[in-house]
């Protein structure tokens, strides 16, 4: 049975990781993989400049990183690796 992740603690971290201009690089996408193999939970935070497409952006990162999407809000996003 997965674990609960805690919201309200998670959503006051800091971003472990920011995604910058370029967008979901394939170097952004393995350090985030071995970020998730070190953390339970992840930290994403997006520039404006590189989201075109909100959803789009995030259903990448879903399906290229194996991750869940805990939480949504804005330009960050918050994974937790799946087990």
């Amino acid at each position: 049975m997965p674990s609960k992740v805690k919201l309200p603690r998670i959503t006051q971290k800091e971003t472990d990781i920011r995604v910058g201009k370029e967008g979901l690089t394939t170097g952004v996408i393995v350090h985030i993989r071995k970020m998730l193999k070190r953390k339970k939970v992840l930290k994403i935070k997006f520039l404006p400049t590189a989201v075109k497409n909100k959803k789009e952006l995030v259903r990448t990162l879903e399906e290229q990183v194996h991750c869940k999407i805990v939480y949504k809000v804005g330009f960050v996003v918050i994974i937790q690796r799946l087990q």
